[in-house]
């Protein structure tokens, strides 16, 4: 039965392909979707060129059938016109505006009368015929180089039977185009060049053999329509124009030309008050449903919207005598017909144009990528893609996707990858190429000495050719472009790829070689089998190897370490099951292995044998768990499930970022996975566990592409450090469970984190400032909770004060606040990574600030964003707290939040040290007793408790420094008095672990 462009039929599976008992680490089989097939369609409709509309019928050409066709609108019969072989492709040529068909013969034409069948002969005594308007015939004589015309003549028979020749007078100096640019039976329209070189239209009547002088345009790519009594005409980069055909150069009415710059237009035509439009589209050529014909677009007058009459259609249109309009076009390249579109808005369709099995060459389906070499209307092979899903209970077709690449020579692909790649073999000048079919894919490419060659394997960025002249096995790197070289070449041998493995056979019988190609690291594995292996195929956990055309078979179960026995032959192997080719029978075969055994066989379907391998030709498999793909006698392609069940889903190749930097590089994470997913979601968590971004999409093509830009769903910047993400993508069929994958990723140049000063983008790990005796500010650096990189800067008094800040300046670098000797203080914006010397650029916040003895900033108190600042008055004790403002300075009014706090010898901010989001203070007495004083996140702090007692009464330095460590917990900084440097891990839960020496030597500094 007939199947249109894009249809699939779902026929019962009657050969027992059926699930089948599940294995023990595969996942429970989902109802087995039907066999389904479909046609496809050659990507260019076939042909059906309008040539001229009487008012009984029209005259074209059909793709496929010798000569011209007459078709009646009564019943859309068509008749072929006897003699009529070739025409120029002009208007009128072959007549014009009637029913009359013109035949031109040496010294005359013959006029039939399609409508009443008669046959009259109309002899041209001079000139070159032109084409037949009407009943009348013109013919021209040369004049001057350049294909212009001069002494044109009309010619008709008069009532008595005799002909008439009337000589037409064109303006003086004319030089009139030999191809009219439209007609209809009364008016034939020229462009000519007048006597001033300028370009104009002439319209020929041929009724009283007038040349009428008409609108001056441009000298090319004019577009002209005439109907009845009206002339349309277009140039690129104007609006339409339209002129009463009795005064052409009166002042045109003028509509809007649809559509965007660029586009091309093919023709016009006018029914009622519509200008119709046939306009090329600019945008998606790869798009078959989108580039198949041309949009047929009426443009209403002027203030009216315009309306698309067919969404595709051929760039011909044809006006009858009536004022109506022929066009030829549809929804897509599977169901066009001729479209008479009547004065009345009415519109019939004449006939059906059937459309065309494209010849399947070649055929590859990888991870639900179908990728075919089919030939189009010129017989030239064009490479198609679609995207195989299952829809309920069918597997489902999408819509077929054009390659802009051609096919050359018998083994010029297509290979599906099964990322959504697919490539074809290129001849150049040195050589073969492996190439995408995507024009814009720079890194699906790489090049190979042989002069031809063919791909034995291939599963995502990974090629194994075989290349001759000379003989030689390449493997290219599809997925880096970096020499375009392959990264392998050896002598040619049995192999095959899966991930980032090869498998090739070692020198002894049954043993294998897995080469992993990133890093050349190899092992050997023992499958038992009795030869060398001739032939190897790698689909996840199983490997299939066979000792020849006619010798023992098998597949290596990774996973359960045992050798299962398969027939030998043509063979390919999916997930789970085995189909090969039995030439004799003429059927496709499928043995399913999953359980352990191989003993049960379904036909797939009926394949007439060959003498050659077909396989991986007119038919494959997918072995990404998908189905049996094959191209009958019946020129369509079939889908067969396997109904086997498949193993869960995993990573076929896997790379994750570690880093994103705000404003520069994402994180990104990709994955290709065993089978298709529904789709996938990624979480980012913070260090304290938080969702702070949520990433989701689909993967239609068995590739989980991921990017995260450092920032909140909403733009937000978040604060440097360590982030963890954790992917998660459900399995297209619903069975088995969801696929898994998590990892960490350090945030750069986002919002900074309080005491994290060193490095131009500042990593999120705290840093220690010091200053030494000879006034020098210096920033220690690290990482691994250690400190080892220095930034200093020199100029100070050794009086200065320093306190680590936040962002008061908005450049998302973390500043100092220092308060001089006199009382003034000050904040200073050295920027990110860079030394905070005396010339730094700062804004005085105001004096008196010499009445604190504690100045500490531990971060944004009250929650505004901003950091803040407590201070204890050194003559009470009491602790105020000052409320960062918008101009980097401070609120006008200080807000005490203690009082006597002179029991404590220090007094530090730490950040969050119990993970509530809040940062919080320390207070150290001089018993050794600890106090964590939490924020409460309204600029003041809850009751103190006690952390410790007895502890630190040796250190006469205590600096709240931030996370050291990387583990995104605030960490403790300590010195005693001789110099050493302690580090107390924070727990995240408001305490610290015991004191890691991690320095010596610090006593001549000044701890911040």
């Amino acid at each position: 039965m007939a199947v249109a462009a894009g249809t699939v039929v779902a026929i019962g599976m009657t050969s027992g392909l059926g699930p089948v008992g599940p294995s023990a680490v595969a996942a429970e089989p989902a109802p087995t979707p039907a066999h389904t097939v479909f046609q496809s369609d050659r990507y260019v409709p076939r042909g059906s060129s309008l040539i001229s509309a009487g008012t009984q019928g029209f005259l074209r050409q059909v793709d496929g059938t010798a000569g011209f066709l007459w078709t009646r609108y009564s019943d859309g019969k068509s008749t072929l016109v006897a003699g009529l072989n070739s025409i120029l492709g002009y208007p009128g040529y072959a007549g014009a505006g009637s029913d009359t068909v013109a035949l031109p013969q040496a010294g005359a034409v013959e006029l039939r009368g399609m409508a009443d069948g008669s046959v009259r002969r109309l002899p041209l005594a001079t000139g070159t015929y032109l084409g037949t308007y009407g009943e009348t015939a013109v013919t021209y004589g040369e004049s001057g180089s350049g294909g212009e015309i001069g002494d044109l003549r009309l010619h008709r028979f008069d009532a008595d039977g005799s002909v008439v020749v009337q000589q037409v007078t064109t303006p003086p100096g004319a030089r009139i185009r030999r191809a009219p640019l439209a007609a209809d039976a009364r008016t034939v329209v020229f462009a000519y060049a007048d006597a001033s070189s300028r370009t104009r239209l002439g319209l020929l009547s041929i009724d009283t053999g007038s040349f009428t002088q008409g609108p001056e345009v441009p000298a090319t790519g004019v577009t002209v329509a005439v109907v009845k009594d009206r002339l349309a005409w277009y140039a690129a980069g104007q609006p339409i124009r339209i002129a009463p055909l009795d005064n052409p150069t009166a002042e045109p009415e003028t509509r809007t030309m649809p559509g965007a710059a660029g586009s091309s237009v093919s023709s016009l035509g006018i029914v009622g008050d519509d200008v119709v439009v046939a306009r090329d589209v600019v945008g998606t050529p790869n798009d078959s449903r989108n580039t198949s014909g041309m949009p047929l677009v009426a443009v209403p007058k002027t203030g009216q919207p315009p309306r698309t009459r067919l969404a595709h259609a051929d760039g011909d249109l044809i006006q009858d005598p009536n004022g109506n309009l022929l066009a030829t076009g549809g929804l897509d390249a599977g169901l066009w017909f001729v479209h008479h579109m009547l004065e009345s808005d009415f519109e019939r369709q004449l006939v059906k144009i059937a459309p065309e099995p494209a010849q399947i060459r070649r055929i590859s389906l990888a991870n639900g990528t179908l990728a075919t070499n089919e030939a189009d209307s010129n017989f030239a092979p064009v490479y198609v893609t679609r995207t195989v899903t299952t829809q309920g209970a069918a597997l489902s077709p999408g819509d077929p996707v054009r390659s802009d690449r051609f096919a050359e020579g018998p083994e010029s692909g297509a290979w599906s990858a099964g990322n959504g790649r697919s490539v074809r073999m290129m001849r150049i000048p040195d050589g073969m190429s492996v190439q995408s079919l995507a024009k814009d894919d720079a890194a699906g490419y790489f090049s190979l000495p042989s002069q031809q060659a063919t791909v034995l394997d291939m599963t995502g960025r990974y090629a194994i050719v075989n290349g001759t002249d000379p003989v030689q096995q390449y493997v290219g790197d599809l997925g880096v472009h970096h020499d375009l070289k392959p990264i392998r070449t050896r002598p040619v041998t049995a192999a095959s790829v899966w991930g980032h493995t090869l498998w090739t056979p070692s020198a002894s019988a049954g043993v294998l070689t897995a080469e992993n190609l990133p890093t050349g690291a190899t092992s050997t594995l023992a499958t038992g089998a009795p030869c060398v292996a001739k032939e190897l195929q790698a689909v996840g956990r199983w490997i299939y190897w066979s000792c020849g055309p006619t010798g023992q078979a098998g597949v290596w179960d990774r996973t359960a370490r045992k050798n299962i026995p398969v027939p030998s032959g043509e063979a390919l192997i999916g997930d789970g099951y085995l189909v090969r080719h039995d030439k004799v029978a003429g059927k496709l075969l499928l043995i399913a292995f999953q359980d352990g055994s191989a003993d049960e066989t379904r036909t797939v379907g009926d394949l007439p044998g060959t003498a050659v391998n077909r396989r991986g030709v007119t038919w494959t498999v997918d072995k990404f768990g998908g189905p049996v793909a094959y191209a009958a006698e019946d020129k369509r392609i079939h889908l067969a499930p396997s109904g086997v069940p498949t193993q869960p889903v995993s990573a076929v190749e896997a790379t994750a970022s570690t880093l994103v930097t705000v404003g520069g590089a994402s994180w990104s994470g990709r994955w290709l996975v065993s089978r298709p997913v529904a789709g996938w979601q990624v979480t980012v968590r913070d260090v304290n566990g938080k969702v702070v971004r949520t990433l989701s999409g689909a993967a239609p093509k068995g590739v989980i592409e991921a990017y995260w830009d450092g920032r909140t769903a909403t733009g937000g910047h978040l604060p440097n450090g360590g982030y963890t993400w954790a992917l998660t993508a459900a399995p297209a069929n619903g069975q088995g469970p969801a696929f898994t994958a998590s990892g960490p990723v350090g945030l750069r140049n986002g919002a900074p984190v309080r005491h994290d000063h060193v490095g131009i983008l500042p990593d999120g790990i705290g840093d220690l400032l010091t200053l030494s005796g000879t006034g020098d500010f210096t920033f220690h650096g690290g990482g691994s909770g250690k400190f080892s990189g220095k930034t200093t800067g020199s100029g100070w008094s050794t009086s200065a004060l320093a306190v680590p800040f936040g962002d008061l300046s908005g450049d998302r670098c973390n500043d100092v606040l220092i308060r001089l000797g006199t009382g003034e203080l000050r904040a200073y914006r050295p920027g990110c990574g860079q030394p905070l010397n005396a010339r730094t650029a700062y804004t005085s916040i105001g004096t008196g600030w010499g009445q604190y003895d504690v100045l500490t900033s531990p971060g944004d108190l009250n929650g505004d964003g901003r950091a803040d600042l407590v201070a204890r008055q050194k003559s009470t004790g009491d602790i105020y707290f000052y409320a960062g403002a918008n101009d980097g300075r401070f609120s006008a009014t200080r807000v005490r939040i203690g009082t006597n706090w002179k029991a404590y010898t220090k007094v530090l901010g730490v950040g969050d040290i119990t993970g509530d989001g809040r940062p919080d203070l320390l207070a150290h007495d001089a018993n050794g007793g600890l106090w964590r004083y939490e924020g409460a996140g309204n600029g003041t702090f809850k009751a103190g408790a006690r952390v410790f007692s007895g502890w630190g009464r040796g250190y006469n330095a205590l600096v709240g420094v931030g996370d050291i460590t990387g583990d995104g917990r605030a960490d403790l900084v300590a010195r005693d008095g001789s110099g050493n440097l302690y580090r107390h891990n924070g727990t995240g839960t408001g305490t610290f672990a015991g004191g890691v020496r991690i320095g010596a030597g610090w006593q001549s500094y000044r701890l911040f």
